[in-house]
């Protein structure tokens, strides 16, 4: 019986151990400073203050910003709170972006740096 005990104890040491593993391996809400912007593409980067939770609240913004026409790629730093965009300087609009966290309620957020961004462009003409 001992021994039954036992082997029930170290399966679900196992399998918690292997739901750890999987939920550490989930790569949908950021990407590491390693593997973003390989490409080296201009940069728009946002202040997001009221982003409060790692998982719903960081995967919000980054699926924001990705579906902007223009993001290449989307970069979140949860513990400063800021989101950095990787973008094709032709399509991409940082106003458009900002616009569109602020209607995810995300109502803090503030543009912080903008190497490429097709609005700053217009109005340099």
């Amino acid at each position: 019986m001992r021994f039954s005990l036992c082997f029930a104890l170290m399966l679900v040491a196992v399998a918690g151990c292997q739901k750890a593993a999987d939920t550490a391996t989930d790569s949908t809400v950021t990407a590491s400073p390693a593997a973003f912007n390989v490409a080296g593409a201009p940069t728009v980067e946002f202040k997001v203050p009221d982003m409060m939770c790692e998982e719903s609240c960081a995967k919000a913004v980054h699926d924001t910003l990705a579906a902007q026409p223009g993001a290449e790629d989307v970069m979140v730093d949860f513990p400063n709170r800021l989101a950095t965009v990787a973008v094709d300087q032709e399509t991409f609009d940082s106003q458009a972006a900002l616009a569109a966290l602020l209607d995810k309620q995300f109502t803090k957020t503030e543009l912080v740096g903008a190497e490429g961004n097709k609005s700053d462009d217009e109005n340099n003409l």
